[in-house]
């Protein structure tokens, strides 16, 4: 019986560990660490802002190289110097809090050394998703959608390899998409309904490799594997909890500090 309950505090330990390393290294430092950023030459305004911010800048020959980069998602932003003004290039669709830490940083750097700029948009965020939170929310559904059903098969069975059990779990995931994608899509309208069918599959993908993932693990583990699948889904559960949380507090400290006004999200 001791050796027992000194193993169990041993796997409880080891889980909460990771769970801890896990959370902590996910939002315990949000800023820029060696962000790729496109520019069509040197600026003392960039030179400014690398002072603050690791950035990793890559160099394109013209404007429309640098535009076609962010329109691939390959850069989280651009600078473009010019005779007179430059301009700055965000894109809110690669990443909301890069975007915030773009504007910020380069409204500051340029007061400093006394430049002025505009600023042009790529791919903006869409005004029903302003925060580009719907992407990372979709994925709790199926995560969790994923578990559960591993959860319940092993837990009224309490075998983890029987015939039919991945047929069990690939059906579920198809049921788990139509239900995230009919609930986010038609009924909410958080994203358009013509793109459900396309993102149908990826639902049913998550769904289905955390659901695989864990009755490999039950088959391996028994019911600790249950615990350990558990302990994953909450990690990415509280995680995007956090952010979210943090988002509006991270916009009105970088708004304040680029132009002294605060403008609630």
């Amino acid at each position: 019986m001791a050796r027992k309950s000194l193993i169990a505090l041993v796997t409880v330990g080891v889980l909460v560990s990771i769970f801890a390393l896990c959370l902590v290294s996910a939002i315990q430092l949000l800023e820029p660490r060696e962000m790729p950023f496109g520019v069509t030459g040197p600026s003392p305004v960039v030179s400014a802002v690398q002072k603050e911010f690791s950035l990793d800048l890559i160099t394109y020959s013209d404007e429309s190289d640098r535009t076609q980069a962010a329109e691939r998602g390959d850069i989280y932003g651009g600078y473009i110097p010019g005779p007179s003004t430059d301009t700055l290039v965000t894109v809110p669709a690669k990443s909301f809090f890069a975007d915030v830490y773009v504007r910020g940083g380069f409204a500051g750097a340029a007061k400093t050394v006394g430049r002025t700029y505009t600023t042009t948009t790529i791919a903006p965020l869409p005004t029903s998703d302003r925060t580009g939170a719907v992407a990372g929310l979709l994925l709790l559904p199926t995560l969790i959608g994923g578990y559960l059903i591993a959860s319940m098969l092993y837990t009224f069975t309490r075998v983890a390899a029987v015939p039919g059990r991945i047929a069990i779990v690939l059906a579920f995931s198809v049921v788990v998409a139509l239900i995230t994608g009919i609930a986010a899509g038609p009924i909410l309208g958080a994203f358009p309904t013509s793109d459900m069918w396309r993102l149908l599959p990826c639902f049913a993908l998550v769904t289905a490799t955390v659901g695989l993932a864990a009755v490999a693990i039950q088959g391996l583990v028994g019911k600790l594997g249950t615990l350990v699948v558990a302990e994953g889904a909450q990690i990415r559960d509280t995680v995007a909890q956090r952010e979210m949380s943090g988002s509006q507090e991270l916009i009105l400290r970088f708004n304040k500090a680029s132009n002294g006004a605060l403008v609630e999200v």
